[in-house]
């Protein structure tokens, strides 16, 4: 069981990772999807991927999926199998 961090509600319903209950997430989204998103940077960076989609303007455009990625040199993709190692792509 776990608590909502807005509005304090305890259910089985409510995620202990994300942290914040369906409702407070629906009529308080301002408030909640920053807790919520938490949650996401911290499951992504246990694997080692970017917190979210590389834009480098100087970075090389991958078009493998919808993110769009500009990966910069050295740098990898939000999906993480995209790599750019020194301008060549390795998956």
């Amino acid at each position: 069981m776990a608590e909502c961090k807005l509005c304090n509600i305890a259910s089985n319903d409510i995620s202990k990772e994300i942290g914040v209950c369906f409702k407070c997430i629906r009529e308080r989204p301002a408030d909640a999807l920053p807790i919520a998103m938490q949650a996401h940077v911290r499951s992504r960076a246990a694997f080692g991927l970017p917190e979210k989609a590389p834009k480098d303007p100087r970075g090389t455009p991958c078009k493998i999926c919808v993110n769009e990625c500009r990966i910069p040199a050295d740098g990898m993709g939000y999906c993480g199998v995209r790599k750019n190692e020194g301008r060549r792509w390795l998956s």
